[in-house]
């Protein structure tokens, strides 16, 4: 039998003993005398016995008996995969640091893991020796499952520091849900974040009704949402879930019947989260054509000078400043939604996201604060996210807090495209491919110009379509004309 559970039953059958009434009573006090009758078995395992004496009573509170004593013996830590952030149930592992019988150090790299959002570093809490590795490279980790164990030998390891972690949580969680939301007796407590709390009552939605899918029962936004959707009438949607690959071992591999199933992972599953919500929004497109003659000329000045060394100098910095430009003076497209409907959230910071192809797939580093930063600052940012990018470290911090999206398909190829609003953005822009072609002057000749189409995507629900055009007149103005930027120096 298990320690935990024989202690459980030793204790159970020594209901009159002073240490075990002693212990159903509370805690004792640090430095406190033990009962009268205590023996030293009992006071070896002492904080076992703490422990069981807290789930005997069933206390949730703060209350609740920790063992607060530490132990100089060897002892196995299984350590799980921690909560990387809200919504956040499961990430994929790509990268072990470590092996089975080797040696960590605290806070030393364990493994690299990827979720829908970003790619996040593990790192031990002790200092020890690896004696299990529960994951391979690929394996899709659900929050809270195993890691790895982790043997700690030598080392004084204090149990209180993850349960009362854990314990606070809990009491703080259980105090929203007792403040915010009024919960019968007979009901169990809902956990879930202010943010939720604040979404399902602006809704209208009572959050005990609404199905738990993130991590150890918590309600997380997508949850509200579903429910939000299913109550008007619709299909509520699921939440998306990796394809599980069933290789057959008796197909050959030159079996056309045989179809290869890949699972939806890391950011290609963000794709398919955001373009889902994307669906559900009423667009608007507005097509447009820039041309780029002096954009193309103050490059090739500025492409060898001295000043800009070592900053990969593109065309994008400038689309991005002179975009920043036009915000100023249209600001309706620098904007969000709120999740009721009925507020336009106007954005003083200009962070622009703008897509970057990598192996693993499309992801939206976000420029931040462009309003403020100057072309070589833009270009040195884009530089660092663009590296971040290919070797898939990009933070979550990296990747939020976009306020409008462009999608540079330029590089590529192609003109103009269609492209689809991430919410809560009201706006993206495509940037299709520049090329010579010729067109009219003023005076009617024919001329070679430097021509790059645009296409803008909008949520008509938040602008219409004289917005969305007179905000892309501006900035082709901005483009065509750059000295304009002169204008909106501090």
């Amino acid at each position: 039998m298990p320690r935990p559970l024989l202690l459980l039953s030793w204790l159970a059958r020594l209901p009159k003993a002073p240490l075990s009434a002693a212990l159903r009573q509370g805690l004792p006090k640090q430095n406190a005398a033990w009962p009268s009758g205590t023996h030293s078995a009992d006071v070896k395992d002492a904080g076992w016995l703490w422990l069981a004496a807290g789930s005997l009573r069933g206390e949730s509170g703060s209350r609740r008996p920790f063992f607060c004593g530490s132990y100089s013996a060897s002892s196995v830590i299984q350590f799980p995969l921690p909560q990387t952030g809200e919504g956040i149930a499961e990430c994929e592992v790509l990268k072990w640091y470590v092996k089975e019988g080797g040696a960590v150090e605290k806070f030393g790299m364990l493994c690299e893991v990827q979720s829908d959002k970003a790619t996040i570093q593990i790192t031990s809490p002790h200092d020890g020796r690896i004696l299990k590795v529960h994951h391979q490279e690929g394996d899709v980790v659900k929050v809270g499952n195993t890691l790895v164990d982790i043997e700690v030998d030598g080392t004084e390891v204090t149990a209180t520091q993850s349960l009362t972690k854990d314990a606070h949580q809990d009491s703080e969680e259980e105090g929203r849900s007792q403040s915010n939301t009024p919960t019968p007796k007979d009901r169990a407590p809902v956990h879930s974040t202010p943010a939720v709390r604040h979404l399902a009552k602006t809704e209208g939605v009572d959050i005990s009704e609404v199905t738990p899918t993130g991590p150890k029962g918590r309600v997380i936004k997508e949850d509200v949402l579903r429910h939000i959707q299913s109550r008007k009438g619709g299909a509520a949607t699921e939440p998306p879930t990796a394809a599980i690959e069933h290789p057959d071992p008796s197909a050959s591999e030159h079996d056309l019947d045989a179809p290869i199933c890949k699972p939806i992972l890391g950011y290609h599953r963000a794709m398919v989260k955001s373009m889902t919500q994307a669906a559900t929004i009423p667009h608007l497109h507005f097509c447009e054509e820039i041309n780029v003659n002096a954009l193309v000329d103050i490059k090739k000045k500025l492409i060898n000078s001295a000043d800009i060394e070592g900053v990969k100098l593109t065309y994008l910095p400038f689309i991005l400043k002179t975009l920043s430009t036009a915000a100023h003076k249209f600001p309706s497209l620098n904007a969000s939604l709120s999740s009721d409907l009925t507020q336009m959230i106007l954005h003083r910071r200009h962070n622009f996201g703008v897509a970057m192809a990598t192996p693993v797939g499309l992801v939206v580093p976000v420029v931040k604060d462009i309003q403020s930063k100057n072309i070589v600052s833009i270009a040195l940012e884009l530089q660092r996210l663009q590296k971040l990018a290919v070797e898939g470290k990009l933070t979550i911090t990296d990747i939020s807090e976009a306020t409008l999206s462009i999608s540079n398909i330029g590089p590529i190829g192609g003109t103009y495209a269609a492209p689809l609003v991430t919410p809560p953005q009201v706006a993206i822009v495509a940037l299709g491919q520049i090329r010579k072609l010729p067109r009219f002057d003023s005076k009617g000749d024919v001329v070679r110009h430097s021509v790059m189409p645009v296409s803008w995507g909008a949520d008509h629900r938040a602008v219409d379509g004289a917005t969305v055009a007179e905000f892309c007149m501006e900035w082709k103005r901005c483009l065509e004309e750059p000295e304009r930027l002169l204008l909106h120096l501090r």
